[in-house]
């Protein structure tokens, strides 16, 4: 039995997800070589539609944030598009979108990190001068 379609909206643009259980990875993976080889939007669509809910499940699972997970599973499909060169025909087109999620998952923990290190500091600093302050008075 098909499941239904599910209207996935992310930033402004709509995606229709359906199952994937059905299609082939070879399906896929001639979507992805079509788009690469022909710069055919149309099968990279395809290949959109179809992984869209797989990439922001998982970027959803790893943020907690419906609004960040739509954002960062959008730049996971327009980071593909951009390297869509890259791809090896024959390889799993899922896998390599979401090693493309795993990347920018990771930069953003790292921007993250960084982003909580300064402010961080610059709180310690706020308590520094504070004291330093009530020390004269």
């Amino acid at each position: 039995m098909k499941r239904p379609r599910q209207l996935v909206v992310t930033r402004g643009m709509s995606y229709i997800s359906r199952s994937m259980d059905n299609l082939a990875p070879e399906t896929l993976d001639q979507w992805l070589q079509a788009a690469r080889d022909h710069d055919d939007r149309e099968a990279y669509q395809q290949l959109v539609e179809q992984c869209h809910h797989l990439v922001r499940g998982v970027t959803l699972r790893e943020t907690a944030d419906p609004e960040l997970a739509d954002e960062i599973a959008q730049e996971v499909f327009v980071r593909g598009w951009l390297r869509r060169g890259q791809y090896r025909p024959g390889t799993n087109p899922r896998a390599w979108l979401l090693t493309i999620a795993r990347n920018l998952l990771t930069e953003f923990r790292r921007r993250q990190a960084r982003e909580n290190r300064h402010l961080r500091e610059l709180v310690r600093r706020e308590l520094l001068r504070r004291v330093e302050q009530t020390d004269l008075n």
